[in-house]
């Protein structure tokens, strides 16, 4: 028989047929904490964390086959603020790539198709994942963001054209240009805009 857990307390789940999934009891949990506002946010097979336990590769187990599951949940406020705590971070990481990247185009020492991919990749995931919380924001009347995100999607998207043909060029003069005058102003402009300051 498997131990089921949810935020540490043993749940009993129906499993007669024996023949129940992961993904089964995901669904089930998932619905009885929507009406809390609250979701699965972490699941532990046997001791071992799933990085991705809404896979199928995870979801299609057979609970049967587990001796222990630890499932734990978290509020739909905590999880937006979380993914918000992700997104600057990894604003302030693309920043900190672009000046990188600045300095060696001016200096002659940096390949443009290289360094390029690494703040256009960035941008482009973090453009989806701002969408992507917005979007969940508004389904359960949570302000995500401390400003509406909707006006930087089309200059995300104008910036990464830009960049894109600077890049196309090889012309690293215009690639640390495009990079410093246009989306390393639009990167500091999300960073004040967008974010609670720390300690307020």
């Amino acid at each position: 028989m498997t131990d089921i857990y949810l935020d540490n307390s043993k749940i009993d789940f129906e499993d007669t047929e024996r023949d129940a999934t992961v993904g089964e009891l995901l669904t089930e949990i998932d619905s009885e904490l929507k009406a809390g506002r609250r979701f699965v946010t972490k699941l532990l097979i046997d001791g071992e964390e799933q990085t991705d336990f809404r896979s199928d590769s995870v979801t299609s187990q057979l609970i049967l086959g587990c001796k222990e599951l630890k499932l734990f949940s978290d509020t739909v406020e905590a999880i937006a603020l979380n993914g918000v705590d992700v997104i600057e971070r990894y604003l302030n990481v693309v920043l900190e790539n672009i000046d990188q990247s600045v300095k060696a185009f001016r200096a002659g020492g940096a390949e443009v198709g290289a360094s390029s991919v690494i703040v256009i990749d960035g941008m482009t995931e973090i453009a989806k994942t701002m969408h992507e919380l917005t979007k969940g924001g508004q389904n359960y009347d949570i302000t995500v963001f401390r400003a509406d995100p909707t006006p930087y999607y089309e200059r995300i998207l104008e910036s990464l054209e830009a960049l894109n043909k600077a890049k196309d060029s090889m012309d690293s003069i215009l690639m640390a240009d495009t990079l410093e005058y246009e989306l390393r102003e639009l990167v500091v402009e999300m960073l004040g805009a967008l974010f609670t300051e720390k300690g307020s």
